[in-house]
């Protein structure tokens, strides 16, 4: 099995719907076929998709109109984390780029408080707590927006999440940035 999807056809008179409930795969050609086949049932009009967030943005993009895709909700994904411990959690995540940062983190309920020293190497990370003065500070929350790559350290530093000198910020963005963020397709 490499993906499946799961629908319910919203009667059979013209305009015919079908709303989609969930679609899953691993590989985003295979989602892609899913979302072709779902639109490719005979007099469906419309495909409707309102549980999470939507389909991939390669969908988006493959497709010849790539407007036909309206998105009508105001949530965002479902995805939360609030990171406790900072070494195992930087040293657990996947890094698609090497390089080194000292990262000031506060922290309310003082589990990720201080300084971190980040240093990645073939992919792997090590990260250890630092007395040295950090280049970048933010909030632990802000570390988790960034944590998964569906928000880049320059896009957090112009909402005013993350300070820092600029060069410091352009180098986390491309240590924290990911070929494709994880998404959850589980509402909860």
């Amino acid at each position: 099995l490499q993906g499946y999807a799961t629908y319910v056809a919203k009667g059979w008179h013209p305009p015919v719907v079908v709303d989609v409930m969930e679609v899953v795969a691993a590989e985003p050609a295979v989602e892609r076929r899913l979302w072709q086949a779902l639109a490719g049932i005979d007099l469906v009009e419309q495909l409707s998709y309102s549980h999470g967030f939507g389909p991939a943005p390669a969908l988006q993009t493959s497709l010849v109109d790539p407007f036909a895709i309206k998105n009508t909700a105001d949530e965002e994904g479902f995805v939360w984390l609030r990171i406790l411990d900072v070494t195992k959690a930087l040293e657990q995540r996947g890094w698609d780029a090497d390089g080194r940062l000292l990262l000031g983190l506060r922290d309310t309920m003082g589990f990720a408080e201080g300084t971190w020293q980040i240093e990645v190497v073939d992919g792997h990370a090590e990260v250890q707590r630092s007395q040295a003065e950090p280049e970048l500070e933010m909030d632990v929350s802000t570390l988790a927006r960034a944590y998964f790559g569906e928000y880049p350290m320059s896009t957090l530093a112009s909402a005013g999440l993350v300070v820092g000198e600029r060069a410091a910020v352009l180098r986390a963005t491309k240590l924290f940035a990911v070929t494709e963020a994880p998404r959850n397709l589980a509402v909860f």
